[in-house]
């Protein structure tokens, strides 16, 4: 291994750019199923490299981990590849790829008030967290929205359980998923 100043090295490495890596520079290993990766390696033995780019982050010169679709990297070593197709990251650029693939869950920096929240911005919401929680797929926000406005000329509500009362789909075992949502604060 080369002596280097760290700081100089790392000016030098092409962040977010694919790029062309031997395997045997890369650590890890993943929890997917031996069948996909067998399947995944056979594909790679059919087209001789990855389409879909493995992401890693540098440890040090020629030493990275695989962050992100490292069953691609077992799948080559599984195929006997020598170089696979990556995108070097840092954390920053992780947290975005965690965030776009769905794996990370944000909730809106501010819960909106259902107290004094518009229809719409009520509606919003309640989009979000449909796109967000896979068990509120089943929840119309618009008619949800309406009937939380109506709720709301007769009686205003003190905390989120109110929400159950109203046949709209969330029960108690929601109520907890919605508060980064929704608050009557």
């Amino acid at each position: 291994m080369a002596i280097f100043h760290e700081e100089e090295f790392e000016n030098e490495i092409p962040l977010g750019q694919v790029l062309r890596l031997p395997c045997k520079f890369i650590q890890g290993k993943s929890n997917v199923a031996a069948k996909q990766i067998e399947a995944i390696a056979e594909q790679l033995s059919k087209t001789d490299k990855n389409i879909l780019p493995i992401v890693v982050k540098l440890l040090e010169e020629d030493n990275y981990q695989s962050v992100f679709n490292t069953q691609i990297l077992d799948g080559a070593r599984l195929a006997k590849k020598d170089f696979v197709w990556c995108i070097i990251v840092d954390e920053p650029m992780l947290e975005q790829i965690q965030i776009e693939a769905g794996l990370v869950i944000t909730p809106p920096t501010v819960a909106t008030n259902i107290v004094v929240a518009s229809e719409q911005e009520i509606q919003e919401a309640l989009e979000r967290i449909k796109a967000q929680q896979p068990s509120f797929k089943k929840i119309n926000p618009l008619e949800t929205a309406k009937k939380i406005i109506e709720y709301r000329k007769i009686k205003k509500p003190k905390n989120l359980t109110f929400l159950t009362t109203l046949k709209c789909g969330i029960g108690k075992a929601k109520i907890s998923e919605i508060s980064d949502f929704l608050t009557v604060a």
